[in-house]
């Protein structure tokens, strides 16, 4: 085995291992929805923080709760 076979051997094991460990930890909680039930605010209650946004010299003005 030549030392160029050699080098892309380890730099291919190398990359694998990387890929493989760069999951979140968190990633399977992420997919089940348990995030958007706690941001959740239902109708009628209040965000603890609003942002307000005008649109410039148009005169539009948004306002966005932030949890």
């Amino acid at each position: 085995m030549n030392t160029l076979s050699k080098l892309i051997a380890i730099t291919s094991v190398a990359v694998i291992i990387s890929i493989v460990g760069c999951k979140p930890r968190g990633a399977q909680s992420a997919v089940s929805g348990d995030a958007a039930q706690k941001t959740y605010v239902a109708p009628g209650k209040y965000d603890e923080f609003y942002d307000f946004v005008s649109g410039g010299f148009s005169g539009q003005m948004s306002v966005y709760g932030l949890p």
